[in-house]
């Protein structure tokens, strides 16, 4: 799917079930964002954050965390337009929200996070005991989006994260490094596929020639997701089963799939193989899950419109597909 897709996908990912109850968190217009020796950058980003006191860096799974029910992570994206995508964010949520697919938020906020444009949410669910804050900013040229979650009713938390989310600092004049610390190894050597970008140490694609073209919601793309260790073959194979709930989930309608059990490297595998239709184009999906003691990799490849050819690379690729 295209990047911008997922992006969206994430940002509303939290937002079913949520309570009507109305809250305030009192943000002001305008936050001014200092960059200071407290700062530090998060992974796989050109952002930085002041980090709360008690919370370490779990790198599997790209965010900070207190515990297991406390926790933020940040994604960034230099290849999306933030100041379009926002309109189309708040309409989106607007949309659903009038057809009953989703009831009122907690709270909104529009604001300027230092000098960029940014949207906060901030909604819970009672039933799941949890309360969660999204916050996406960014301008022409990128869009981060970083999300928290805290136990219902938990302030000092809330309070906590929030803090930590309003001190997200973007240093545009570096590069992060992203390839170096993955959990994987891929070979692209001849084929038309190439590195495209990331938005963590936890997820990175790969496009015919590289480019990422946000405006085209059907380019052929390999995905590849790095998730902690899954204790054996049968939960990799139950992991990789569940990501048709996500693909139907995100408008894909699965027309007939087939599996089987492979080894890639010496590693078990789960290779799941579909055929789909997505906004009235057809899409052929090609998926391993695959792991170590280590981590688990998902690797996921896209193609529109019977593209054999690019179908039978994203297949010698996965084939390559070697976890650290």
């Amino acid at each position: 799917m295209k990047f911008i897709a997922l992006l969206t996908g994430y940002c509303f990912a939290f937002v079913c079930c949520f309570a009507q109850t109305k809250k305030e968190l009192y943000i002001p217009n305008r936050v001014q964002v200092v960059k200071q020796s407290a700062h530090v950058q998060i992974p796989g980003t050109r952002v930085f954050v002041v980090k709360p006191k008690g919370y370490r860096l779990q790198q599997q799974l790209a965010r900070f965390q207190k515990n297991n029910h406390t926790y933020f992570q940040v994604f960034e994206s230099q290849s999306v337009n933030f100041d379009i995508r926002k309109t189309d964010i708040i309409k989106e949520y607007d949309d659903a929200i009038r057809s009953g697919k989703l009831p009122p938020m907690y709270y909104r906020k529009e604001l300027k996070l230092g000098n960029y444009n940014a949207l906060l949410y901030y909604a819970g669910s009672p039933a799941s005991g949890i309360e969660q804050i999204v916050l996406t900013f960014g301008n022409k040229d990128f869009a981060v989006m970083a999300t928290g979650q805290v136990p219902a009713n938990d302030q000092v938390s809330r309070d906590e994260i929030l803090r930590a989310l309003l001190s997200l600092y973007v240093d545009e004049h570096i590069q992060p490094v992203v390839n170096e610390s993955a959990d994987y190894t891929l070979n692209l050597a001849n084929t038309q596929f190439q590195y495209a970008g990331n938005m963590s140490q936890q997820l990175y694609f790969y496009t015919v020639g590289g480019k990422n073209d946000t405006t085209d919601p059907y380019q052929h793309m390999i995905l590849v997701q790095t998730l902690p260790a899954l204790k054996d073959a049968a939960e990799l194979k139950a992991h990789s089963l569940k990501m048709l709930d996500q693909y139907r989930s995100g408008k894909i309608k699965i027309l007939q799939h087939q599996e089987r059990n492979i080894t890639i490297n010496g590693k078990y595998a789960h290779e799941l193989t579909f055929t789909g239709t997505y906004e009235g184009r057809t899409v052929t999906t090609y998926q391993v899950v695959t792991g170590n003691n280590k981590a688990t990799i998902v690797f996921a490849g896209n193609v529109f419109d019977k593209h054999p050819e690019l179908m039978a690379e994203i297949k010698k690729i996965a084939q390559t597909l070697r976890v650290r």
